[in-house]
């Protein structure tokens, strides 16, 4: 999970300075950023993080997060 807050926060100063100086799509970008924002919101809203989810959700919360973080990592 921290390592995930780290990538959201890295992609997203990064789209920001790209804005700038406008050196890419913004808007596939700013989806491809997204795909990890909600794969956190997901994970923090529920019960991810208290770690009384059941194994099958930890597996769909990691595949998310995992998939989430390659997008991101595309817009560096």
């Amino acid at each position: 999970m921290r390592h995930s807050e780290h990538l959201l926060r890295t992609a997203d100063t990064l789209f920001t300075v790209t804005q700038a100086k406008a050196t890419m799509d913004s808007a596939a970008a700013y989806n491809q950023i997204d795909v990890l924002r909600q794969a956190e919101a997901a994970v923090q809203h529920h019960d991810g993080v208290s770690g009384t989810s059941k194994s099958f959700v930890v597996d769909d919360y990691s595949a998310r997060l995992f998939n989430g973080g390659n997008q991101a990592m595309n817009v560096s």
